[in-house]
């Protein structure tokens, strides 16, 4: 840890990517991707006066796909009153066994409709803007939203639909 660098070792819950196969019609036969994985890795963060720069890099360490997810991020925030704002945006690039075990099909899930399909490594862009209110001493709302752009490898998936992805979060 430096004043303006800050490498750490990591380790992430990989929460709610995949399907259900109850999600769609579309989706019955489909083996389900377990909805919690573990990843273990790094994140770099260098503070510069006009923006935050980070690089992040996580691999899956349980064996579901072994695939390996590194993204690379701009952030900037500001504070007005107790509000901070800080927008960012980010390119991530996901390996191809990360983008195969989500979004590929293997021939035993081959049925009309929903040809095999092996995608390869992707890079998805992503915008987000997040809000801060300090309720209490060390007590914070918190609010995000974020819309990604899925990689043409993603989206020509037969099992996708959109070419985008929007997450939204608020807590305490």
């Amino acid at each position: 840890d430096q004043d303006n660098f800050d490498v750490r070792f990591l380790t992430t819950l990989i929460i709610g990517q995949g399907f259900e196969e109850d999600d769609s019609d579309d989706l019955i036969g489909m083996d389900e991707p377990d909805m919690m994985a573990l990843g273990a890795g790094f994140s770099c963060l260098y503070e510069t006066p006009y923006a935050d720069i980070g690089l992040k890099f996580l691999n899956e360490i349980l064996g579901e796909h072994s695939g390996q997810q590194v993204e690379l991020s701009l952030e900037r925030e500001w504070e007005f009153g107790d509000f901070e704002f800080e927008p960012g945006i980010s390119l991530q690039y996901q390996s191809a066994s990360w983008t195969d075990y989500y979004f590929g099909v293997s021939r035993s899930e081959i049925r009309a409709g929903r040809p095999r399909y092996d995608p390869g490594s992707a890079l998805n862009f992503s915008a987000e803007f997040m809000v801060k209110y300090e309720l209490f001493p060390g007590i914070n709302w918190v609010a995000m939203i974020e819309y990604t752009l899925l990689d043409d490898t993603i989206e020509r998936s037969p099992i996708v639909e959109k070419d985008y992805e929007i997450e939204e979060f608020t807590g305490i």
